[in-house]
């Protein structure tokens, strides 16, 4: 992937992503996902995926390490995010 901006595509690169479901009401999330490259991506998720706002950008941090076993990354999402 040569465009490491935050929130560019993870579509077309090795990635990882998550969605926490932080109101536990199955219709609203926030997406955190990264790269080997430890790109930052965020968005959140509305009315059950049909809406998702790549303007949210919340502060958190993450590092990914590149080895033998293959990758991994640490995510730092504080609370307040």
């Amino acid at each position: 992937m040569t465009d490491s901006r935050r929130d560019s595509s993870l579509d077309d690169t090795d990635s990882f992503r998550v969605i926490l479901d932080v109101y536990r009401d199955e219709k609203n999330g926030f997406v955190f996902g990264t790269t080997p490259m430890s790109v930052e991506y965020d968005g959140q998720v509305t009315n059950e995926g049909s809406g998702f706002n790549l303007n949210w950008d919340p502060t958190w941090s993450v590092k990914s390490r590149l080895g033998d076993f293959g990758w991994s990354a640490e995510m730092e999402i504080p609370v307040k995010s």
